[in-house]
């Protein structure tokens, strides 16, 4: 399965903070978002604010469609 990964670092995992709690999420290719087992809580697609999200990894913050593929 091909990923989309921030475009300053390359990190496959996300952050998004759109309710109360945290969740950790990763992106498919084509846009879809899953949950990992590193999650402290498990979310739902609401939870995602697909316009604001951020890099577990780096300052990177942005919309889902500005990830790039996974090389």
């Amino acid at each position: 399965m091909e990923e989309m990964v921030c475009p300053m670092c390359g990190s496959r995992y996300f952050l998004s903070t759109r309710s109360s709690k945290k969740v950790v999420f990763r992106v498919q290719f084509d846009g879809a978002t899953y949950f990992t087992e590193i999650a402290e809580e498990t979310g739902s697609e609401d939870d995602i604010a697909r316009q604001e999200i951020f890099c577990s990894s780096c300052s990177w913050h942005g919309a889902i469609d500005e990830t790039i593929a996974s090389r």
